[in-house]
């Protein structure tokens, strides 16, 4: 197992048990694709939504790894193939590399 697969497979478990993350997130990409942006940053979702979980709520909080990032962008371009190359997405460093 790659230390990419072993991230996939954390964020797969993550993604699982905190649903309320892709929620914001694909709710925060949609206001952005309103807006008439053509291309945004995965990472500036994220930010945004610590922002709305540290600052403007008081359920819930959770660790946002930045691991995820990169998932939440292809999954949100997953589900919306009409919004492919929404997000600059590379090959993944992990990729090579092997498991902590």
């Amino acid at each position: 197992m790659t230390r990419a697969e072993q991230i996939y497979r954390d964020f797969e478990q993550f993604d699982m048990n905190n649903q309320e993350v892709w929620r914001l997130f694909e709710k925060y990409v949609l206001m952005i694709i309103q807006k008439d942006f053509t291309h945004y940053g995965a990472s500036a979702v994220f930010e945004r939504i610590r922002w709305h979980v540290q600052i403007e709520t008081t359920g819930k909080e959770f660790k946002l790894n930045n691991n995820y990032c990169a998932h939440y962008a292809r999954k949100f371009e997953d589900q919306y193939p009409d919004y492919a190359g929404f997000f600059r997405v590379r090959r993944l460093v992990s990729e090579n590399q092997r498991p902590k």
